[in-house]
């Protein structure tokens, strides 16, 4: 226990492509969920969870020609990092319990370069991301030292058109969505 990584990656890449068709569907899709459990160090209890996660759809360079184009590009990562001092915590000189907690999430719908799009219906490009942490060490079982919590959020999420990109379409709706809940607490122990 005491540290935890994930990353999870979901591409799709229509670089240079051309594709003919009646209905186009891409989704990139990512999940990450875990509870850390706090690892010993010395008389310090610590855990660190780090997640780099991306959900991404590129079409560049590409020509497309179909009746409805629809991308999707989703990232949803939760975290729970929670650590209980113990009264055995003796050692006022030395942290009795580190929670440190980073995400980095990308979600990127998008068309550039020189594509050209032609669809006869509507063109749909979402971005969704999703992140949910927790950072919490609680002190009030006693002890000595210092309780540090810690957590970083870090989302880019995007659906653009740019470039020299060309989209001819009956209609084109570009939706970023961005949802992310951080809760960081730190309960000082009692000190004897």
């Amino acid at each position: 226990g005491g540290a935890y990584y994930a990353n999870p990656t979901a591409f799709i890449d229509l670089s240079g492509a051309n594709i003919t068709a009646n209905a186009v569907s891409l989704t990139a899709q990512v999940t990450s969920s875990f509870a850390t459990v706090a690892g010993t160090y010395g008389s310090i209890q610590a855990m660190v969870g780090y997640a780099k996660s991306t959900a991404e759809v590129k079409i560049h360079n590409a020509t497309v020609n179909a009746s409805s184009l629809t991308v999707l590009a989703d990232s949803d990562v939760s975290i729970t990092a929670q650590d209980n001092t113990s009264s055995a915590d003796s050692d006022s000189d030395v942290d009795a319990g580190i929670s440190v907690v980073v995400v980095d999430a990308d979600a990127l719908a998008y068309v550039s370069g020189t594509s050209v799009l032609s669809v006869t219906g509507a063109v749909d490009l979402q971005a969704n991301n999703t992140i949910g942490v927790t950072s919490k060490v609680d002190g009030t079982a006693g002890g000595t030292g210092a309780t540090l919590a810690v957590g970083i959020v870090v989302a880019d999420t995007r659906s653009s058109i740019g470039g020299a990109a060309t989209v001819d379409a009956a209609s084109i709706d570009l939706t970023a969505d961005s949802d992310n809940t951080l809760t960081v607490t730190a309960i000082s122990t009692s000190g004897i």
